[in-house]
Formats: C-alpha cells, sequence, structure tokens
C-alpha cells in the first residue's frame, strides 16, 4: 500500500516541496520547519511507511524529544521506562489514524521495521539504510541534531522536523534557526520552509495566534512601558491590551529623528479590538499621546503582520508595497513588486531595520523583504 500520493495527497506548494525533496536521491538531509498543521511530520512518516514496503530503506527510525506540558520538562527513556515508547507509540498512531491500521504499526514495531528512539540515545549508533525522523527538534539543541547527523551511514536518509518560531513562548532563537542556516550551505542537503499557507489542519491558525498572544503576553515591561500600558487602561478600559513596546531606544541607535513619523511606543492590542483602542476619530489614542507627551500607535495580536509592520513603520503608505508576507526559518519575508521597496526600506535601510529591531524585540523574529518574480 502507498500513502503519499494516493491517500496523503499534497495540499500546497510547500508541502510537494518537501515531498520532492524525499523523493530525491541526490538529498541525504532534510530540514522542514514551520508552524504546526502544516503536514511536516505527517508527511515524513507516510514517506517513511512507503520506502519500508518499496524497499527503498529497511528499517525507519522516529526520534523525538517529549516535553512533559505542565512542567516543560523533557521527559526520557531513563526518567519514565516504558511510558516513554507509549507515549512515542501514541503519537506515532495518532499520524497513522485513518491511514494505516494499529496493528500493522505494532507489526512493524516488533519486527524492528520501525523503532522510537530517545534522542538521547542516538550517540555510538550507525544508521545503514535507514529513513530517520527527528521530530520537534525545536525542543533539543543544535549538539543533539548534529550527533545526529553524523550517526548517518551508506544509503540513508535524516529528515529534521521543527518549528523556529510558534512552539516556543520564548523569543529566545532556537536551535532550528541555526541549523536551518547551517543546512542551506550544504549540497546534499534541502531545506523546504513551511509558512502560513501551508497550514491544513483545523485549529491550527487559531492556536498559533493565541501563541503568538501568549509570547508577548510574557514580556517584561519596562517602567515606562508599564505607565502606558497602565495610562491607556484608565482611557480605554474595554481594550484588552496585550502589551506595550517602547521604541524610544530603537530610534536613538538606528538614528531616527524625534521628528520622523516613528512611533515612541507600540500598543499590542486583543484582535479585534483595535477600533475601541483607537476610539472615535482618534480620541482615545490622541488623549493618550497628549496625556504622555509621546507618540503611540496600536496593532492586533493575530497572523496579520502587515498590519503589524503598518503600525510600526515610519512611513505607513510604503507597506502598499507588499504584495505577500510569509515565513521562513526565523524571519518574516516581505515580498514586493520588482523596484517598488525603496520607500519601505528607506535611506540607507533606516526603515526597515526599525521595524526588524522592533520585531525583534517583540517576537523575535528577523525581517527580509524579497522581490516577487
Amino acid at each position: 500500500m502507498v500513502l503519499i500520493e494516493e491517500k496523503v495527497k499534497p495540499l500546497t506548494k510547500g508541502q510537494e516541496k518537501l515531498i520532492k525533496a524525499l523523493r530525491d536521491k541526490n538529498v541525504n538531509i532534510i530540514g522542514v520547519f514551520g508552524p504546526t498543521g502544516t503536514g511536516k511530520s505527517l508527511i515524513a512518516v507516510c514517506f517513511g511507511y512507503d520506502s519500508l514496503w518499496s524497499g527503498l530503506y529497511e528499517r525507519v527510525i522516529y526520534a523525538k524529544p517529549i516535553i512533559d506540558v505542565s512542567t516543560g520538562k523533557e521527559m526520557t527513556l531513563e526518567t519514565t521506562g516504558e511510558k516513554f515508547e507509549e507515549i512515542m507509540m501514541r503519537h506515532l498512531f495518532d499520524l497513522f489514524t485513518g491511514l494505516v491500521d494499529g496493528a500493522e504499526i505494532e507489526e512493524l514495531i516488533s519486527k524492528g521495521k520501525i523503532q522510537l528512539s530517545d534522542t538521547h540515545y542516538i550517540r555510538g549508533r550507525t544508521f545503514d539504510k535507514t529513513f530517520l525522523i527527528l521530530d520537534d527538534a525545536q525542543n533539543t539543541t543544535s549538539e543533539t541534531i548534529i550527533e545526529t547527523i553524523s550517526r548517518l551511514g551508506m544509503g540513508s536518509k535524516l529528515v529534521i522536523i521543527g518549528d523556529p518560531i510558534f512552539q516556543s513562548t520564548s523569543t529566545d532563537r532556537n536551535p532550528i534557526i541555526e541549523i536551518r542556516s547551517l543546512l542551506l550551505r550544504e549540497q546534499d542537503a534541502a531545506v523546504v520552509d513551511l509558512g502560513l499557507k501551508d497550514i491544513v489542519r483545523p485549529g491550527a491558525k487559531k492556536a498559533l495566534k493565541l501563541l503568538l498572544e501568549l509570547r508577548m503576553r510574557k514580556r517584561s515591561l519596562t517602567e515606562d512601558e508599564k505607565k502606558v500600558k497602565q495610562t491607556f487602561e484608565l482611557i480605554a478600559p474595554d481594550v484588552g491590551i496585550v502589551t506595550v513596546v517602547d521604541t524610544r531606544s530603537i530610534k536613538t541607535k538606528i538614528g531616527i529623528s524625534e521628528s520622523a513619523p516613528a512611533p515612541d511606543y507600540l500598543i499590542i492590542v486583543k484582535e479585534g479590538h483595535h477600533g475601541r483602542a483607537v476610539g472615535k476619530s482618534g480620541e482615545r489614542i490622541n488623549k493618550l499621546e497628549k496625556e504622555l507627551n509621546i507618540k503611540a500607535r496600536v496593532s492586533e495580536a493575530s497572523l496579520d503582520f502587515v498590519d503589524l509592520i503598518r503600525a510600526v513603520h515610519p512611513l505607513p503608505r510604503s507597506i502598499s508595497a507588499i504584495k505577500d508576507i510569509e515565513i521562513e526559518g526565523g524571519d518574516l519575508v516581505l515580498y514586493v513588486e520588482p523596484g517598488s521597496a525603496g520607500p519601505l526600506i528607506g535611506q540607507k535601510g533606516i526603515y526597515i531595520r526599525f521595524v526588524e529591531a522592533v520585531l525583534q524585540q517583540l517576537l523575535g523574529l528577523g525581517v527580509i523583504i524579497k522581490e516577487e518574480s
């Protein structure tokens, strides 16, 4: 039985690119990076299943770090014993639900055709004729990933799966971003970035929006940011304020003058609260600016990154040059029409550097501009 193309068909261009990379005999290492709900793990395990029946590989090894949601700590084979394998099997069965009977998966496991592995027990092993999947790699270390790469033997392929941005409540750049950069420079490796347009699982976008909001809420506020937040709460008590970002030091560092139309503070509110935050004819935001003698702008905590960039950028009208936005690795990529990026970038790149610095502080995201082909 073949799963890829028959039971599991690519639904997006990103998924098509992933399947092409999996089938490429010249590619030994694939890094597939993107948010939850894009089919990264599903396509990888289905390809592994198909490769067993075609004889392309003799075994499939599925490894992933397991994180206890309640404690945030990693659960290992050493600390959990048999429970570790039970959790891994449940996860694998979930991926194959509706595709392969559970009894068949159990038989493949009992025969050693499919092996479930703790990432801590990769060291010292050599994998020949093996299809190796390292899932949820954002929860491990760069050293563990490189150690896994070093275990690849003859006729084997490794798929590294991870989320560079969303599945972390920290704005620290996780190991996936480092590994992605390394793989981009390797001849026998392929990097597949899956973005927001590749999300196919219902509910995933809602979850991602909430994860982004959670990250924003967990930011530690300075005393000045707290003052702006508290003052605005009194002015607009019916508005859900997520966080406040003081951009004044960023402006000074980059060299944006005080007279430039760049905000001193960026106020992030709940999705759907922008109108009430600004107020009729801008009365609420104007009152805040007058009371604290600041320049402020409002944006919503949503996946609409165009709105966020418009709120940050010194020249909001220049945002019209953006035709599409996608996430690649740890960066927000702005696709623009050829020759239209000048006002967006600013003289000597000053405006886009300001936008990037604010987004880095807020979400840990870099910003890249690419011209549409």
